[in-house]
């Protein structure tokens, strides 16, 4: 029996990263068996109904999100935003105040922490893939770039520098929501003072 469950699994995770528990069930595999298979090594939980193989090269973002109130930010977001072309060794997250992180931070020793209040830790929160095709929160271009705005002294001044540049030249950004973020964030005065230099020089 066994040996027929993994053949499936295996034919499965040829052309997937992880398995959900409807999908085993469409197969004919159990729940319980999925747990067996957690036990005996062969497949490791990642995320409430989300297995896949526990020789699989985690998706660390995925794993550090789950079950977590947590949301990418700063530059974590700017990766995913392609927003800056360096590849996070630190990866910053937000969490509301009061949440307690102890738990992430005893698995997981390169974070970078942002806490903010209640009321505007979702502000700009959006969903988006993982570089391993896995769902993950992340806030959006004008968030972030207001995140690191407010927070220009803990970042990087090239990796600041040259994001302000890329997305002032995006076609497509929500001056609007920029500008009502700024407000909420309470940083408004310095996201207009960036706003009207780069765009000044934009035409110029």
């Amino acid at each position: 029996m066994l040996e027929i469950v993994n053949s499936k699994l295996n034919n499965f995770f040829e052309n997937n990263n992880t398995i959900t528990v409807k999908e085993a069930e469409k197969m004919g595999i159990k729940r319980h068996t999925l747990s067996s298979l957690c036990k005996k090594g062969i497949l490791e939980r990642i995320k409430q109904g989300i297995y896949q193989k526990s020789d699989t090269i985690t998706d660390e973002f995925l794993k550090i999100q789950k079950n977590n109130n947590i949301i990418f930010s700063n530059a974590t977001a700017l990766y995913f935003h392609n927003l800056t072309d360096r590849v996070p060794n630190i990866i910053t997250i937000t969490v509301p105040q009061g949440y307690n992180v102890s738990h992430i931070t005893k698995k997981f020793g390169n974070l970078k922490i942002y806490y903010v209040k209640k009321e505007i830790f979702e502000i700009g929160k959006i969903e988006t893939l993982s570089k391993m095709s896995n769902k993950i929160y992340i806030y959006d271009k004008e968030r972030t770039i207001c995140d690191i705005i407010k927070n220009k002294n803990k970042i990087d001044i090239d990796v600041f520098s040259k994001a302000l540049k890329l997305f002032f030249k995006n076609e497509n950004i929500k001056l609007r929501n920029l500008i009502k973020y700024s407000k909420e964030l309470k940083i408004e005065k310095k996201v207009r003072e960036y706003l009207e230099v780069l765009l000044w020089h934009q035409k110029s």
